[in-house]
C-alpha cells in the first residue's frame, strides 16, 4: 500500500488538545496509528485491520518505530470485535471506490472498494466506542457530504470542523474532512486547503505547512 495523501490529510488536520485514548478503525498498514503516535505523545493507540496482508505491513511498522509501547494493532473487523474500552478520539480513511471497478488485487479491493464499508454502520459504531467527550474524524469524498450530513443528525452527532480538500488550484474541491462530537456547536468551523499547485508535486505552502512533520523532505 502507498502513503496515501488522504491519510496524511487527516492525520495531520485533526484536532485534539490531549487525547488518552485514540481508535483508528481500518488501520491498513497503520500510517495514522502511527501518526496519531507522533502527534498525541501521551495517547495509546489502537488500530484495527479486517486484511491480514495489511496488518503484517503494519506490525512491521509499528515495531520499527519509536512508538510500539503504546500502539495496539487488532486483527478483524470493529464490526465484529469486542473492544472493551471507549477512545477520547476515533479516526478514519475508510474505503469508499466504487464496486462497479474494483482492483484486480484482491486485498486493495478490499481496502479500496465499499466491499463491506456503510457509512452509516461505521457512524454507529464509531459513536458506541466514543466517550462522551471525544470525537470522531474521517475523510470521504465530497459526493459524500449530504449522506454523512443526514446520518450525523439521525444519531445526534454534530459536525464542529469541516474541511474541502482541493487536489490543485485549477479543480475544485473532491474531498472534505469532517470532526463530529455528541455536543452541538455554536458556529461550524469551515475551512479549505489545495494540496498542489498547478504542477504535479509542486506543493502548496499550506500543505506543506500543515504536513511537513511526517514527510522527509517537505521544504
Amino acid at each position: 500500500m502507498k502513503v496515501g495523501t488522504d491519510s496524511v490529510l487527516l492525520g495531520a488536520w485533526v484536532d485534539h488538545l490531549n487525547p488518552k485514548k485514540i481508535l483508528d478503525i481500518g488501520c491498513g498498514t497503520a500510517l495514522l496509528t502511527l501518526m496519531m503516535a507522533q502527534r498525541f505523545p501521551d495517547a495509546m493507540i489502537s488500530g484495527i485491520e479486517i486484511d491480514p496482508k495489511a496488518l503484517i505491513d503494519a506490525r512491521y511498522n509499528v515495531e520499527h518505530s519509536p512508538w510500539s509501547d503504546r500502539i495496539d494493532l487488532i486483527e478483524g473487523s470493529v464490526f465484529e470485535n469486542a473492544i472493551p474500552q471507549l477512545f477520547d478520539l476515533i479516526i478514519s480513511n475508510p474505503p469508499f471506490f466504487s464496486m462497479d471497478t474494483p482492483s484486480p488485487i484482491e486485498n486493495r479491493a478490499l481496502a479500496r472498494s465499499g466491499s463491506g464499508f456503510l457509512l452509516n454502520d461505521w457512524i454507529i459504531e464509531a459513536k458506541n466506542k466514543m466517550l462522551s467527550s471525544g470525537r470522531l474524524a474521517i475523510i470521504l469524498p465530497l459526493s459524500q457530504k449530504a449522506q454523512l450530513e443526514q446520518l450525523a443528525a439521525q444519531n445526534a452527532l454534530f459536525i464542529h470542523r469541516i474541511c474541502f480538500v482541493k487536489p490543485n488550484r485549477s479543480k475544485d474541491a473532491h474531498r472534505f474532512m469532517v470532526e463530529m462530537k455528541l455536543n452541538s456547536c455554536d458556529q461550524l468551523k469551515s475551512e479549505s486547503i489545495t494540496i498542489e499547485k498547478d504542477i504535479r508535486h509542486e506543493y502548496t505552502d499550506e500543505y506543506i505547512k500543515l504536513t511537513r512533520s511526517f514527510y522527509l523532505n517537505m521544504d
